[in-house]
């Protein structure tokens, strides 16, 4: 699936949910493997993300959305890669314990995460 497709798909956000079936017609329509879709999907995300062209709650919806969609035990679930982008978003969802009221967990946790990530997509 290309990247236009994909941003597609990612700005089909409405009230912070991609209906699943936008996400289920995009899949069938990619004829990619399950995996392989939801990991495109999760790497986009995260690479417009951090290149500024999706902000922390568009991206926060459009991986929350994706899993809500995969996660669908015992028939389907994302791989590690989702999995860990989704992490990384949960993580900048709130404060965590014992940060100053100063921190922004975005930058503290979600940024950080999805850069190594993106970065690791390199040595692979």
């Amino acid at each position: 699936m290309d990247r236009a497709s994909l941003d597609q798909l990612i700005e089909a956000c409405d009230s912070l949910t991609i209906p699943r079936s936008e996400l289920e017609r995009a899949l069938v329509l990619s004829e990619l493997s399950f995996a392989t879709f939801c990991d495109n999907f999760s790497r986009r995300v995260a690479h417009r993300f951090l290149a500024g062209t999706l902000d922390f709650d568009a991206a926060d919806a459009a991986i929350n959305s994706l899993v809500a969609f995969a996660f669908d035990p015992p028939t389907r679930e994302p791989e590690a890669y989702t999995w860990a982008v989704y992490h990384a978003f949960d993580s900048g969802e709130y404060s965590h314990p014992g940060d100053a009221p100063d921190i922004d967990p975005v930058e503290r946790y979600t940024r950080p995460e999805v850069a190594r990530l993106v970065a690791s997509e390199c040595s692979e």
